[in-house]
């Protein structure tokens, strides 16, 4: 029964990990402050629901090409709740929705099959690894590239570019990673982002953005469900 648990709770972090690394893409904080979808930070009084699409490209040294493209649907509540569900059900990973409440640091994981609601304490903001501007880094040049819109949303496009310096992550020269980004301030989400770096490039787009309060339901456990706090009391530190 122990065994069980641990591969249960294994498979459920694997879930939330690549669903956090992806919104990691697209998910950071605004120019003003804000924040958008996603993360620890509680973004109160702007209630959305949107369905996200990011696609990274990766070209390896054999000059073979990875490309992987993760879609979810997410909405966030008035009080800064969110609640993720993937969008494509016959993924080859296993892939669960999250519910997520950074006002009171609870995260649940959702498994479908099994019927189970794991529920645990947020320790750490898991997309924090993955952005490219880092709070405190030192090597990071933002550029405000002025106002544009996007499929009728008004945003704030800008550039962001991080040098990693020689020796920093065990690199030979001199790494770049380049974003740009639309951000709406009125949502508090970023509707559209590219990114650029050594291994790699990704876009992540927002679509089907319906403003408003989304069903109570989406960020509470089915009645069906049964809550398990046996897989994991806190989050590991993964960084």
């Amino acid at each position: 029964m122990l065994l069980r648990h641990h591969v249960l709770h294994s498979t459920l972090l694997l879930g939330v990990m690549s669903a956090q690394i992806v919104l990691g893409l697209a998910i950071q904080q605004g120019l003003d402050g804000s924040d958008g979808f996603g993360s620890n930070d509680v973004v109160l009084n702007a209630p959305v629901c949107a369905s996200l699409t990011s696609t990274r490209d990766q070209s390896l040294p054999d000059g073979n090409r990875i490309t992987k493209t993760y879609s979810v649907r997410i909405c966030r509540d008035s009080r800064g709740r969110t609640s993720q569900m993937f969008d494509e059900p016959n993924a080859p990973e296993f892939r669960p929705d999250v519910i997520q409440n950074p006002a009171v640091n609870e995260r649940i994981i959702l498994d479908p099959v099994r019927r189970i609601a794991a529920k645990h304490v947020m320790r750490f903001d898991i997309t924090r690894g993955f952005s490219p501007y880092a709070a405190g880094s030192s090597d990071i040049v933002i550029e405000d590239l002025g106002d544009a819109w996007i499929d009728g949303i008004f945003t704030r496009k800008s550039k962001i570019t991080r040098t990693i310096p020689v020796g920093r992550m065990g690199n030979e020269h001199e790494m770049k990673i380049v974003v740009e980004r639309w951000y709406s301030p009125d949502l508090k989400i970023v509707v559209l982002q590219k990114q650029r770096d050594s291994m790699g490039s990704s876009v992540t787009e927002v679509k089907n953005v319906v403003p408003g309060e989304p069903e109570y339901s989406l960020f509470e456990i089915p009645p069906d469900y049964t809550v398990d706090t046996t897989y994991m009391q806190r989050e590991p530190n993964l960084k």
